[in-house]
């Protein structure tokens, strides 16, 4: 894949018949490289970005950075592309809110921040708690 971008497959959305085709090809994939492969760390990331790369899948992808869509992806960002007060939620500095943000853990103060503000708000915890599969463990 080098010298592409690696893209995070910890947050992907998709219609109704996407996500299923999708999962449908990663586990095609990896059934095709085991045993080889088991016990392989990030495998799921390498099949994610080899079928985000390849040509042959049939699948409508439309990939976004962080100053295109809806999800921003904060492992390698220094967070100069968002607007300084966090305190309303992360927003970019064209105006637009962010609405799921992956990997906000790399950034402690944010993280700190996010989680208050979740806090502060009970139903928004359950929901938010529920989306994630989490039962009531934030």
């Amino acid at each position: 894949l080098w010298p592409r971008k690696v893209i995070c497959s910890g947050v992907t959305l998709g219609g109704a018949t996407q996500i299923p085709a999708y999962l449908n090809l990663m586990c095609a994939e990896f059934i095709q490289q085991l045993p080889q492969v088991s016990y392989t760390e990030y495998l799921v990331q390498a099949v994610h970005n080899k079928l985000l790369y390849g040509a042959c899948h049939g699948l409508d992808l439309q990939l976004t950075d962080n100053f295109q869509g809806s999800i921003v992806n904060l492992a390698t960002s220094d967070l100069s592309e968002f607007d300084a007060d966090w305190s309303g939620g992360l927003r970019l500095k064209n105006g637009r809110m962010v609405s799921i943000v992956h990997q906000y853990d790399r950034h402690p103060e944010l993280e700190r921040v996010l989680l208050a503000r979740l806090e502060s708000n009970k139903e928004r915890k359950a929901a938010a708690n529920a989306f994630a599969g989490v039962g009531s463990q934030l």
